[in-house]
């Protein structure tokens, strides 16, 4: 039987992703030998259900591409939330990366 699809009272937009949102609606942030290219409100709604997040792995908000297929996402299974990379192409739940965006961004990557 397919999980519940209604919207979960875990997922939430995290004040930063919002006052990231309000700076630009999306866009790309590259440094640190990433590429963080982020999503606006509507492409995060449409990649967490294209990408079937709801049913496959509901507890993660796809936020972001990493330009290789990777997504960066909150992960709302852990008290936080975490942020994770996640492939697309994998069934494992997130690779953890961060606490916050400001966490995520400052880090060189090892992936």
């Amino acid at each position: 039987m397919p999980p519940d699809i209604a919207c979960r009272p875990t997922l939430y937009i995290p004040d930063e992703l919002m006052q990231l949102w309000q700076y630009s609606v999306h866009g790309g942030i590259t440094g640190n030998g990433q590429d963080f290219g982020y999503f606006s409100p509507a492409e995060t709604v449409s990649y967490y259900f294209g990408y079937q997040f709801w049913y496959y792995a509901p507890n993660l908000l796809p936020i972001a591409f990493d330009g290789g297929g990777v997504f960066y996402c909150y992960d709302f299974g852990q008290p936080g939330p975490l942020i994770v990379m996640k492939d697309s192409g994998s069934d494992d739940l997130g690779v953890p990366v961060g606490s916050s965006l400001a966490d995520v961004l400052a880090q060189e990557l090892d992936y």
